[in-house]
């Protein structure tokens, strides 16, 4: 069994990444709300988010780059 330190050194790539979630608000303006290193988790978060709170979500990579639009 590899130790953990060889186990997260192995896992580079998109998954690894930076996700970042903005929700947008009533002037349809963008606020951050929080940022990730697991893309499944993410965008599971701000699905569940997105339907509690009728608000439309995105999740962007480390860059900026739109990954994933979410809506209610």
């Amino acid at each position: 069994q590899k130790p953990a330190s060889e186990i997260r050194l192995s896992l580079v790539g998109s998954e690894m990444c930076i996700r970042d979630s903005y929700w947008e608000d009533q002037f349809k303006v963008w606020q951050r709300y929080t940022a990730m290193y697991h893309q499944p988790s993410a965008v599971r978060t701000a699905q569940q988010r997105a339907s509690k709170q009728n608000r439309r979500y995105k999740i962007t990579d480390e860059k900026g780059n739109l990954l994933d639009l979410i809506y209610p």
